[in-house]
């Protein structure tokens, strides 16, 4: 069955090797899988954006300027296991 309303993570304006800015969603509690051709960013969002902003959200630290800003709505990090 389907959780009704899951928690949503965006990043917004999040520049690192080839990303651009463009706004990005992720569901919390849900498998998220992130696809594209080689060179597209996949690395640089999981490694260099997504980690570390959540890293930062966890312990209420400052996150890197090019990884951006991250967002959590009705939703809770506390869940996530970072490699």
């Amino acid at each position: 069955p389907r959780r009704e309303n899951p928690g949503v993570i965006r990043i917004r304006n999040a520049r690192r090797h080839n990303l651009a800015g463009d706004p990005i969603e992720m569901r919390v509690g849900a498998l998220n899988t992130v696809v594209g051709v080689s060179g597209s960013g996949k690395s640089s969002l999981l490694f260099h954006v997504l980690a570390p902003l959540v890293r930062t959200f966890l312990r209420q630290e400052p996150a890197p300027e090019e990884a951006g800003e991250l967002r959590v709505e009705n939703g809770s990090l506390r869940q996530l296991e970072l490699f």
